[in-house]
């Protein structure tokens, strides 16, 4: 079976087509987001803004203006879908590791051009606009995730 765990075992890892289909859900979930017009991008936003630990959180670091903060609630939300985006690519990328150094090298370039796509697909979107700033700030995400992953699977290892 393609999902099945190596080995059959209960708690056992994940396969590599589990992996992948986690991988491209995350991604259309990505791009879902990005389909979104302007008006409900701010909305959603807006909600996360108004949340009183990330109020309080941004109040702390001096943040007062509203325009600001949703400005830093955008940017945070990018930085921490595209760290889940390269946790999860990573997890493939590993997995693949053994099988195809190829597998691997594609998967890393997939995962990078998921950024590109996402602002590409914005600039076609009422109300929201495509930024090589926001492609660079997503792959400083996927680093981050892949890099925690990374170190999370050495510590682990001991």
């Amino acid at each position: 079976m393609p999902f099945e765990r190596r080995g059959g075992k209960a708690g056992g890892k994940p396969s590599v087509s589990l992996r992948a289909l986690v991988l491209c859900l995350w991604m259309a979930f990505i791009w879902g987001h990005s389909l979104r017009d302007g008006t409900a991008s701010s909305g959603e936003s807006d909600f996360f803004a108004r949340l009183k630990p990330i109020m309080d959180l941004l109040g702390a670091m001096g943040v007062t203006s509203w325009s600001d903060r949703t400005f830093l609630v955008r940017k945070m939300a990018h930085f921490i879908e595209y760290a889940v985006l390269g946790i999860f690519g990573w997890r493939l990328s590993n997995a693949m590791r053994t099988r195809s150094r190829a597998a691997t090298r594609l998967i890393v370039l997939l995962v990078c051009l998921v950024p590109v796509v996402d602002e590409t697909i914005q600039l076609f979107v009422p109300g929201r606009s495509g930024r090589v700033t926001d492609v660079l700030l997503d792959l400083s995400g996927v680093a981050f995730g892949a890099a925690l992953s990374l170190v999370i699977s050495k510590i682990t290892r001991r």
